[in-house]
């Protein structure tokens, strides 16, 4: 899988998850969480890019879903 993103779209995808867990992520957790999320979702980031206030949005909402289901 190609993860070549610019650190701004790591950026912002750190953030997501920061909003939902209150934790901070390295590089190699980023890239394994992104591993992990819908196909779709991963579509759209690419097309879109991770910095879209609708992707961020829908990511959040299905990080928040993963944990809930946990739980």
């Amino acid at each position: 899988m190609d993860l070549n993103f610019e650190q701004n779209d790591w950026n912002h995808l750190h953030n997501c998850i920061f909003h939902v867990t209150g934790k901070k992520s390295t590089q190699k957790e980023l890239e394994k969480i992104f591993t992990l999320i819908p196909k779709k979702l991963q579509l759209e980031a690419y097309e879109w890019g991770m910095n879209d206030t609708l992707w961020r949005d829908n990511f959040i909402k299905w990080m928040e879903s993963q944990i809930k289901n946990k739980n």
